[in-house]
């Protein structure tokens, strides 16, 4: 048996800064990041969460359970009129069950059961009070029969259901079906089947989850050990859809709330990839350093991309979010050397969007992902009791258009661009016993403006 207890706090109390405001006479308005010379407003952003993991093992089964807890607190000027107030908490509760030695039971099996609920009240002063509640439920099977000479048959399902009220008001459920066949050896594996996936609403009234899919997507995959315990590649063909909940959406980018679509975009939809194909390599050239090296290539139907949203002349832009077919080429490189005092780590990605819906509706608002992107960090252990480490969070600019409702309905887009960054820290640690640190840690040394998010 064991069992984690954790809990964690990052809040900001401070000034926050009035956005660039727009050149509605040029189409080429430039870089979106804070005016100096226009006046800072002071508000706050809380974020806590604490929780409970634990498992218990018996026999060829392992038990797990989870339960967590979510709260934000925040103050931000929506717009040039108002404050708007959050508090927004949310609670959840998993349960499993899986098999340890699949060989010796002839199956293979894992078993997940959750449930969340979530309440997001704001209040501002043109609106007023206004609540969000969501249920979400889950449920995930996973069976593969293990059959002899190296034949075995797979299933995964799943079915997951959200129901939001208040501003968003919609009912909805995924449910997920893949059976595929698998044959494997000492050095090889491939897999090949079906995956049926698809996502429904009950009431045909609401906005939300508007995309209709395409329903079957291939399943196919091909692994082969080129050099036994040093290198791996594997290959594959798929497809599917997700159902983006509130409280997904949330959990990626807590500053979105139930008005996020700004009144353009549907805040809440699917998320499907047509067909996608990757090509990786899994290896390591010593005992102390291990890579992966991927890339590949998607089709959506239908994602989320952040978007820019200009309501009026005075304030400038908003932050949204909203969906659109595109195509993007991907690619990506892990690392890891660790030796017994020097750790290095790190990721480097590039996003390569190749092409986008053709229509203003689809086009227009939308910032695409930064072409490269990454972290690298580098860590010194002096005898297991001193830590010092050096840290670079980064990721080049990124494109895309802002979107503004013109007067008489008309609707006009600006060429924007969101700046580059280098986000370098430094952490320091001593480590008293077993259970207990004192640290110390440093971001931002390099004073630039640091965008993950669009504002």
């Amino acid at each position: 048996f064991s069992l984690d207890v954790y809990g964690t706090n990052r809040s900001y109390l401070g000034d926050y800064w009035r956005m660039s405001t727009p050149d509605y006479a040029n189409d080429e308005v430039g870089l979106v990041t804070n005016d100096p010379s226009k006046e800072a407003w002071y508000g706050m952003d809380l974020a806590s969460s604490a929780g409970v993991n634990g498992r218990y093992d018996w026999n060829n089964s392992v038990f797990f359970f989870g339960v967590d807890y979510t709260n934000l607190l925040q103050s931000q000027k929506e717009d040039i009129y108002a404050l708007r107030v959050r508090s927004f908490n949310s609670a959840g509760v998993n349960l499993g069950l899986a098999i340890k030695d699949p060989l010796a039971a002839g199956l293979d099996y894992k078993v997940d059961l959750k449930y969340r609920y979530t309440d997001d009240l704001l209040n501002d002063q043109t609106n007023g009070q206004a609540g969000l509640q969501s249920h979400d439920l889950g449920f995930r099977l996973d069976v593969e029969s293990v059959l002899s000479g190296g034949h075995n048959l797979k299933i995964e399902t799943s079915y997951e259901m959200t129901d939001e009220s208040g501003p968003l008001d919609v009912t909805a459920a995924a449910l997920d079906f893949a059976p595929s066949y698998v044959v494997k050896s000492s050095r090889w594996l491939l897999e090949a089947g079906l995956r049926l996936s698809t996502v429904f609403k009950t009431d045909g009234r609401s906005v939300m989850y508007s995309h209709k899919e395409q329903v079957i997507y291939p399943v196919l995959r091909a692994e082969y050990m080129l050099f036994p315990e040093f290198l791996k590649t594997y290959a594959t063909v798929g497809g599917g859809t997700q159902m983006n909940t509130y409280s997904s959406l949330v959990a990626k980018n807590r500053r979105v709330n139930p008005y996020y679509g700004r009144g353009v975009w549907n805040l809440l939809d699917v998320t499907e990839e047509k067909l996608s194909g990757e090509l990786g390599f899994e290896g390591r050239l010593t005992s102390r350093f291990a890579y992966t090296l991927k890339g590949g290539y998607k089709i959506y139907g239908n994602a989320p991309l952040e978007t820019l949203y200009i309501p009026n002349k005075e304030y400038g832009y908003m932050p949204g979010l909203g969906y659109a077919p595109y195509q993007m080429a991907y690619a990506s490189m892990d690392f890891l050397l660790d030796t017994e005092a020097v750790r290095v780590d790190g990721n480097v990605q590039f996003n390569g969007v190749t092409s986008v819906g053709k229509t203003f509706k689809t086009l227009a608002g939308f910032v695409f992902p930064a072409p490269f992107n990454g972290n690298i960090a580098v860590m010194y252990d002096y005898k297991d009791r001193f830590y010092a480490g050096v840290d670079c969070d980064f990721a080049t600019s990124r494109d895309g258009r802002a979107y503004r409702k013109a007067s008489g309905g008309n609707a006009k887009d600006y060429k924007v661009t969101i700046p580059a960054y280098a986000d370098l820290g430094v952490n320091l640690e001593y480590r008293l016993n077993s259970g207990m640190s004192l640290w110390a840690r440093g971001g931002n040394l390099l004073g630039m403006t640091v965008q993950r998010e669009l504002l």
